[in-house]
């Protein structure tokens, strides 16, 4: 993918500006819109210790580690890294919901117990699942 880092930057921080001064008024019903916690939110969720999260997204430790002393946004490469070592998109990430709204609950409930799973899990459940 080709970016314009500069602009996707630009409008990054503007829509997280947004997204958390109305989160602050409380205009979104309080969404989870604090990237970091997010972040922090599905680290946890997924079992990464912030070595482990580091390590699937290819990226130092001091990065992360760097975000949450310095309560900075990651740039669009790092987070587009984190969404993939969390198996999501970056649209997913600033979603309301994990799960597009036009799946059946079968499907939902599928996505949910799959987005736990480790690389190599879900590497070997999509072969098991292409045997069938």
């Amino acid at each position: 993918m080709n970016y314009d880092y500069t602009q996707l930057r630009s409008v990054f921080q503007y829509i997280c500006e947004i997204k958390c001064s109305y989160a602050y008024e409380g205009e979104l019903g309080g969404a989870d819109v604090d990237v970091l916690a997010k972040i922090e939110k599905l680290r946890v969720k997924r079992g990464f210790t912030m070595a482990e999260l580091a390590r699937a997204a290819g990226l130092k430790p001091s990065t992360l580690h760097g975000l949450y002393r310095r309560n900075n946004l990651p740039t669009i490469p790092t987070l587009e890294a984190i969404c993939s070592a969390f198996g999501i998109t970056i649209a997913q990430f600033f979603a309301d919901s994990d799960v597009p709204p036009d799946l059946t609950s079968q499907q939902r409930s599928f996505l949910e117990h799959l987005n736990p799973l480790t690389v190599e899990q879900k590497t070997n459940l999509l072969a098991l699942i292409k045997c069938m």
